[in-house]
């Protein structure tokens, strides 16, 4: 996957590129050619969080992932977007939601 495609894919515009500069800019050109998972998981730590957490609406609580227990699932969705898996980033965001949804307890 291009730098390209995962800036069409994560709608890189002139509104958030400041972000995604700050993320890239980890990164060599050489590293995003050749292992492009490492900065879409980048990507989604910085977007998602690392440690993550969110509100389980029918626990009505508040719900923490440590960045140990995040980092891999991050890990494989970032495999899968690279695979094609999704269509655009609302489908990948609906699934990962669904995941951290039915997370396992902690």
């Amino acid at each position: 996957m291009s730098e390209e495609e995962i800036k069409s894919f994560f709608n890189v515009n002139k509104n958030n590129e400041k972000t995604y500069l700050e993320v890239r800019n980890k990164f060599s050109e050489e590293e995003i050619k050749n292992t492009p998972e490492k900065l879409i998981t980048e990507i989604l730590k910085n977007t998602y969080g690392c440690p993550a957490s969110f509100m389980d609406e029918a626990k009505e609580e508040l719900v923490h992932i440590p960045a140990e227990k995040i980092i891999p699932v991050y890990e494989k969705y970032a495999q899968e977007i690279i695979d094609g898996y999704y269509e655009d980033l609302y489908d990948f965001t609906q699934e990962l939601s669904d995941c951290l949804g039915n997370f396992p307890e902690f």
